[in-house]
């Protein structure tokens, strides 16, 4: 697997003190990557199939496109997405993606604020059903992300997937039977 573009940069060592202006907007931008988060996931059921009929599916789509600006970059390498412009590009990637169900877990954000603009690193765990039938797959990946405030408020300008890693589970006997705990 090839990786996306290096890195945006490693954040600063250590941020003194945060301003309350600078915590409403890294709020603000958690805020934005949980609803990423949602609308990614709200794409399926729990019967881990795509959700029916097809124009819920695409309004979820539509909405995780939104979290984006029009001119934003996705990076996602070989495996996940190659590297896409625009929102359109985005809408057709996450409408045509590659699983049944997933499940996002964003998780260890750091966020510096520069102004209107904004760097940010994550760790995403993902659990997810591949489209093709395949087995439960975990995914595991760092991100560097870069934000821009507009009318809207705060969106992702850029997404980079980077240390990806696969791993399936030696039965999906475990996947069967967390499905029906609730």
């Amino acid at each position: 697997m090839t990786q996306a573009k290096a890195s945006i940069g490693a954040p600063r060592r250590r941020r003194p003190r945060i301003p309350p202006d600078v915590a409403a907007d890294v709020l603000a931008i958690h805020d934005l990557k949980a609803r990423y988060a949602y609308f990614a996931d709200h794409k399926y059921n729990g019967m881990h199939r795509r959700r029916q009929p097809q124009a819920q599916f695409d309004r979820a789509a539509r909405a995780q496109a939104a979290c984006f600006t029009r001119d934003a970059v996705w990076e996602g390498g070989r495996d996940f997405g190659r590297r896409l412009v625009g929102r359109a590009a985005l809408f057709a990637f996450f409408r045509g993606g590659p699983w049944r169900f997933a499940m996002h877990f964003y998780v260890a954000p750091i966020i510096e604020i520069d102004g209107d603009r904004a760097r940010g690193w994550w760790r995403l765990w993902q659990l997810a059903l591949p489209r093709d039938g395949g087995d439960t797959v975990f995914f595991a990946a760092a991100t560097a992300d870069e934000y821009r405030r507009e009318r809207a408020g705060w969106l992702h300008s850029a997404v980079r997937f980077e240390q990806m890693h696969f791993v399936r589970p030696a039965s999906n006997g475990a996947m069967h039977m967390l499905s029906t705990l609730s």
